[in-house]
This record gives C-alpha cells, structure tokens and sequence, in this order.
C-alpha cells in the first residue's frame, strides 16, 4: 500500500491536468487486474497442482521477493523515478507553461 501510494504522488507530480482522471483509472484497472491475476493463480495453484495454503503462501512469498529485487537492481542502476531526469524535473516550468497558454508542444518540458 505504501509503494501504491507513492506512485499515485509521483503520477500526480508528472501528469498534466488534462490527462489526470484517465491516468489514475488506468492505474486503478491495472491494481485491480494484479489482484484479479493473484486471486485465479492462488485458486489454480491449490486446485490443479494441490498446493495447501501455506505452499501457496510461500509461492506468492518468493515471488514477490523476486519482484523486489527486480525492482531494487532496477532502482540501484538510475533508472525510474529516482533517475537524475526524474529528479531535474522543474515544475514550475510547467504550471508556467500553463498559465500563459503557451501550447503544449512548444513546452521546453517537451523537448527536454
């Protein structure tokens, strides 16, 4: 929940106004999918293959430590949102941007 809710920070630091409400509900349809996807894995795990719940656990549990440290190996190399990019991003460039009405496309954001 913690992660979730940096991301949901980071997507609101990033996103325009404009794109706001289509970018969060594809952030929610896509939480919901991963717990759709979690719930029929565990269910064929203890169905077809006669885990109990404690080997699904411990299933799950590896998982997700191996998602972890995908994601630690990809954090400690630069990269994602605590990139040098991510972190030079001057916001108030763009609120700038948006009250003078200067298009979009012609935002130096855009052509960073």
């Amino acid at each position: 929940a913690a992660v979730w809710i940096d991301s949901l920070v980071l997507l609101q630091k990033f996103c325009s106004d404009e794109k706001m409400g289509r970018v969060l509900a594809m952030d929610f349809a896509l939480a919901l999918l991963a717990e759709t996807i979690s719930a029929l894995l565990c269910g064929a795990l203890q169905d077809c293959l006669g885990l109990g719940p404690e080997a699904t656990s411990i299933t799950f549990g590896v998982g997700g430590l191996g998602v972890c440290a995908y994601w630690a190996t990809f954090h400690y190399l630069g990269h994602g949102a605590a990139s040098k990019e991510a972190l030079s991003f001057n916001t108030e460039d763009h609120i700038h941007c948006k009250e003078s009405n200067i298009p979009e496309e012609t935002s130096p954001l855009l052509n960073a």
